[in-house]
């Protein structure tokens, strides 16, 4: 799924949702795993400037946002656990 035209289309929507929730300072720092640093690092950067760091593969895609006063994990490693969390 990470190598489709879908994912690309689910990264960048949740990268713009999860921006349009805290202002952007020159602290903000996007968390990616490697493959998608590989891809999308430089796009980021010029369209929204701000950088990219690699997390762990664990997290399987989507993004870690976060800045001096703010933390968001919208990953789809969090993502699947939230959603097992709410049936149990």
């Amino acid at each position: 799924m990470l190598d489709t035209s879908l994912y690309e289309d689910f990264f960048f929507y949740t990268l713009k949702e999860t921006l349009e929730k805290v202002n952007i300072t020159h602290n903000t720092i996007i968390g990616i795993i490697k493959k998608d640093y590989d891809r999308y690092s430089e796009k980021i950067k010029i369209k929204y400037g701000i950088e990219c760091k690699i997390i762990e593969d664990k997290f399987i895609g989507g993004l870690i946002l976060e800045n001096k006063n703010v933390f968001i994990d919208n990953t789809l490693k969090n993502s699947i656990e939230e959603n097992v969390n709410k049936r149990n």
